[in-house]
This record gives structure tokens, sequence and C-alpha cells, in this order.
């Protein structure tokens, strides 16, 4: 099972968002890319992550723990980004604890 942070990112996306279609407008991806990818996903995952209602997908109770659980590594992926790009812009990032702490680079 290989799962992409991309995968964890438009899950999250979509249930933010409310949905594939602003998903997908967010991402700047078509509708049909996000539904690949969510159906690719639980396929990885052997779980139902989404049960449908019309044209309305609801989050599973399976879904709503994984997508809790993979919040906190997403945001810590972007942080880790984020201190990244400062670092590369000549900005040192201090402290892993509280946040990014920023110390110019002399």
């Amino acid at each position: 099972m290989d799962t992409t942070l991309d995968a964890w990112e438009i899950l999250q996306a979509v249930v933010q968002l409310g949905g594939f279609a602003p998903a997908a407008e967010k991402l700047h991806r078509s509708q049909s890319t996000i539904s690949y990818a969510i159906g690719r996903l639980q396929e990885q995952l052997g779980v139902r992550l989404f049960e449908i209602h019309g044209r309305k997908a609801h989050l599973t109770e399976v879904g709503r723990v994984l997508l809790a659980d993979a919040e906190s590594h997403l945001a810590g992926f972007h942080q880790l980004e984020q201190r990244a790009r400062l670092m590369a812009s000549g900005h040192a990032a201090l402290g892993l604890l509280g946040g990014l702490a920023l110390s110019p680079r002399h």
C-alpha cells in the first residue's frame, strides 16, 4: 500500500470544501482527477472513505478517523515545506516546537 501525500491532501480538500467539485476547483484539477484519486486511495487502504447519497458524498466513520489521523501529518509536512522555503530564502528556522521562529542569516 503506497498512498501519497497528494491523495491525503485531496481527501482533506474534499471534506473541508464540501465536495468533489469545490475541491477540484480549489486544487486546479478536473473533478474526474479528484474522483479517481479518492477511489485509488480507498482501493489502496481497503476501506470506504465516502458513502454516496444521491449527488452528495459523506465521509464514513472510518474516513473520519483516518482523516483526523492524517491531518496532523499533513500540517507537519506543510510546516516542513515552509521551513525549507524560509531557509532557501536566507532565513534559518529555529525552534521546532511552538511554530516557526525566524532568525535572519548574517
